[in-house]
C-alpha cells in the first residue's frame, strides 16, 4: 500500500513510462495497417526518446548531487519560493496577523510550485523511498 501511495504521489516515474512503451508496442504488432503501425513506431520512437532523457536526468542528478556548487543552487533556487509559499501559508493559517502577501505574477506562479516540487518534492520522496527500501530488509 506504501508503495502505490508513493508510486501515485510520484506520478509512476519510470514505471509508468515502461508500461507505456509496452502498451505502444503492444499496439504497433497488432496492428492492422500500415499507417496504424506507421503512428505506433512513431509513439514507441517517442516514449524511447522520453525514457532516456529522463535516465538522463537521473544519472546527472547523481552526479552533481554531492558537489557544494549544486547545493547552494538548490538552496538559491528553491528558498524564495518556498519562503512565498510558507508566507502565504502563515497568513492564510492566521488572517488575523493582518499581513498580505501577493500573488506572484502569470509564469512565476506555476513556475514556484514546480521549482518546489522538483527540488524538494522529489528528494523528499526519494528519500522517504530509500528508507523504507532499507527498513523493509
Amino acid at each position: 500500500m506504501i508503495g502505490a501511495l508513493i508510486s501515485w504521489l510520484m506520478g509512476g516515474g519510470i514505471d509508468k513510462i515502461l508500461s507505456r512503451l509496452a502498451d505502444a508496442r503492444v499496439a504497433k504488432v497488432t496492428a492492422q495497417t500500415d499507417a496504424a503501425r506507421f503512428a505506433a513506431q512513431v509513439q514507441v520512437e517517442a516514449i524511447e526518446a522520453e525514457l532516456a532523457a529522463h535516465r538522463e536526468t537521473i544519472a546527472l542528478r547523481r552526479q552533481t548531487a554531492g558537489q557544494w556548487e549544486m547545493r547552494l543552487l538548490v538552496l538559491a533556487t528553491g528558498l524564495p519560493p518556498a519562503l512565498h509559499f510558507g508566507a502565504v501559508c502563515l497568513v492564510s493559517m492566521f488572517p488575523a496577523l493582518g499581513w498580505t502577501v501577493l500573488r506572484l505574477p502569470a509564469p512565476m506562479d506555476e513556475w514556484q510550485g514546480r521549482i518546489l516540487l522538483s527540488l524538494f518534492g522529489l528528494s523528499a520522496a526519494s528519500a522517504a523511498m530509500s528508507a523504507i527500501a532499507r527498513w523493509r530488509k
